[in-house]
């Protein structure tokens, strides 16, 4: 006997709710992995932010080996290193042993020519065959960048 309106007892309140079984949950846990894994690293290392410090090697007016240690731009603030006037430039190589360490005027210059703001640091051959990457200590972002050797002979 089944009313007009009523609902069949097929479609009748099912008490085991959603459940989810192999075939749905393996699927969702390798998407939700593929998609949360990769953003956690991203966040872990900086986020993509291009917050380097880009270290080219150079050649002074004198002709002298230096290392020129550019900043981003929106980085390049008082604020950025707490109003502090200098910050701390470290350079190491391959083993993390400290190659140079100097005191820098904070903010970096900003001088025609250059694309961002940035220092110009001596450093003798010896210390340019060995540094590997620099890091800039007192500011609130970690900045850091590999050396970017020049390939020209």
């Amino acid at each position: 006997m089944s009313a007009e309106g009523s609902i069949p007892a097929s479609e009748a309140d099912d008490s085991r709710g959603f459940v989810l079984d192999r075939k749905t949950l393996l699927p969702g846990l390798v998407i939700l992995a593929l998609i949360v894994v990769p953003v956690l690293v991203w966040a872990a290392t900086g986020g993509g932010g291009n917050n380097q410090l880009r270290i080219d090697q150079g050649v002074n007016i004198y002709g002298s080996p230096e290392i020129v240690v550019n900043v981003p731009k929106k980085l390049n603030t008082p604020a950025e290193a707490n109003n502090a006037t200098t910050v701390m430039l470290t350079c190491v190589d391959s083993g993390g042993g400290t190659v140079l360490q100097t005191q820098q005027p904070w903010p970096f210059i900003i001088e025609p020519g250059y694309p961002l703001p940035h220092i110009h640091q001596p450093v003798t051959p010896a210390q340019m065959q060995k540094i590997a990457t620099c890091h800039v200590s007192g500011t609130k972002t970690k900045l850091q960048g590999p050396l970017r050797r020049n390939t020209k002979p």
